[in-house]
């Protein structure tokens, strides 16, 4: 389960957040109004969102949130924290 969750968050860290990151900032350079800003970062955090599993719903977002409460079970007494604070 460690390799699992060590590759999950190199996968988060790696492929979602830096790639989308690079993607959101070379944007940023031809923006001209505050709307475009708002549009831009808009579709930066729905990318986000889609790219690491945790868009409303769905069937994969609910088999990572119960994998992952498993690996957390058990290693704290908090075995809910995620199923709870992403609902």
């Amino acid at each position: 389960m460690s390799h699992f969750v060590d590759t999950l968050a190199m996968y988060f860290f790696v492929d979602v957040l830096a790639s989308q990151n690079h993607a959101f900032t070379r944007r940023m350079e031809n923006i001209a109004t505050f709307e475009d800003i708002k549009v831009a970062h808009d579709e930066y955090l729905d990318a986000l969102m889609t790219q690491s599993l945790l868009a409303v719903g769905g069937e994969i977002r609910n088999s990572l949130l119960n994998l992952l409460e498993v690996c957390l079970c058990g290693h704290t007494s908090t075995g809910l924290f995620l199923t709870k604070q992403l609902n």
